[in-house]
């Protein structure tokens, strides 16, 4: 957590010696869980930090943590990761590579019946959809989203969605549900 603190305050390399420290332990306590969330962590840091390889080594670490995942069997986190590793696939422009990981997660979520992981998969699908010029298809993807959300009551993930969606219809020209949507999501927050 003190980790977590340095990164968002923009301390990174405080950040990196935090979470190495914690490897370490975890590592003696045979902790793969937590080590896994400690990948996503030092994955997430090589990201904001911007570092040359930043999307490499950010992947190199989500990988390690779903692999992890995936021997524990716990899908809910399975799906987390595939939502990150999603997001870097989308960033360094392999969007098939990023369809592949934002459907396992949707799927995933879908079988275990995880609405609240649901919806940040669908969010996630759909900025990759809309990454590869796909807005309508982003779009509806993100009305699905924005309804799972609705129903957790996830009130920030609502307001990402909606204003990824206003973003959606400026890029396809529909000008006016652009400007209502922001409207909502002026509202919303």
């Amino acid at each position: 957590r003190v980790a977590q603190v340095a990164r968002v305050s923009g301390r990174y390399e405080t950040a990196l010696r935090f979470l190495e420290g914690a490897l370490k332990h975890l590592r003696a306590a045979g902790a793969h869980r937590w080590i896994a969330d400690v990948m996503d962590e030092i994955g997430l840091v090589h990201l904001v930090r911007g570092d040359q390889d930043a999307f490499k080594l950010a992947l190199a670490h989500f990988l390690k943590a779903l692999a992890l995942r995936r021997r524990s069997e716990d899908r809910r986190v399975v799906a987390r990761s595939l939502c990150h590793i999603a997001r870097i696939h989308t960033g360094r422009g392999h969007f098939d590579d990023a369809l592949d990981s934002a459907n396992e997660a949707v799927q995933i979520c879908e079988q275990i019946e995880d609405r609240w992981g649901n919806a940040k998969a669908r969010t996630v699908l759909g900025e990759v959809l809309a990454a590869s010029g796909k807005h309508r298809a982003a779009l509806t993807v993100w009305k699905a989203a924005h309804e799972l959300a609705d129903e957790v009551g996830d009130a920030s993930r609502r307001l990402e969605i909606t204003i990824l969606q206003a973003e959606a219809a400026i890029a396809i020209g529909e000008w006016q549900d652009a400007a209502a949507l922001m409207v909502d999501a002026v509202d919303a927050a």
